[in-house]
């Protein structure tokens, strides 16, 4: 099974994700793949998603707060993006036009492939991929390269925190976190 590893912005743990996606309005899936309300057994708990009524809603919000953070990393909205309101983003990078995934709201715990304990669930904002750029990995080819100086990557997440903190406050108090994720 293929693993990389994901910069985030999250909350990490059973009480922190609990807390946060009660605020952040979202519902549970639980084992039967039924949309529950966040329990407070974090063992019920299979995904978290938004609830149709307000996905296009915090969709939106993410891509404008990603918009407002490509300067961090010298790139911008290509002109080739038009207004696209869904789907993959057209930056405008150092090595042209690149398809990135916008940010979104992920929770990742995966107890069957990485072995998970609760402790390890995450629930945040990735900012780079295995597959398909998102931000730290713009200017790369094939996502984050082996091995790259850390000290520029953690300036570019303290300011992309500090901008979803502003422009999205229910993400206030979600942590910078280096997670092992398996694809």
């Amino acid at each position: 099974m293929p693993q990389d590893i994901e910069f985030m912005i999250a909350f990490r743990g059973p009480e922190q994700i609990i807390r946060a996606a009660r605020k952040l309005g979202m519902v549970a899936v639980d084992a039967r793949g039924v949309e529950i309300p966040v329990p407070d057994d974090f063992s019920q708990i299979r995904d978290l998603v938004f609830p149709d009524t307000i996905r296009g809603e915090v969709e939106a919000d993410l891509r404008e707060i990603h918009t407002l953070c490509l300067p961090l990393v010298k790139a911008r909205i290509s002109p080739e993006n038009n207004v696209q309101k869904t789907g993959p983003l057209i930056v405008s990078t150092k090595r042209g036009d690149v398809h990135a995934d916008p940010f979104w709201i992920a929770f990742v715990y995966d107890t069957e492939n990485a072995g998970d304990a609760p402790e390890d669930a995450t629930l945040g904002v990735s900012l780079n991929s295995r597959y398909q750029p998102i931000l730290l990995d713009l200017e790369f080819e094939n996502g984050l390269p082996m091995a790259f100086d850390l000290r520029c990557h953690a300036q570019v997440m303290e300011s992309v925190q500090t901008t979803l903190e502003e422009h999205y406050p229910k993400l206030r108090g979600a942590a910078m976190i280096l997670r092992t994720v398996f694809y």
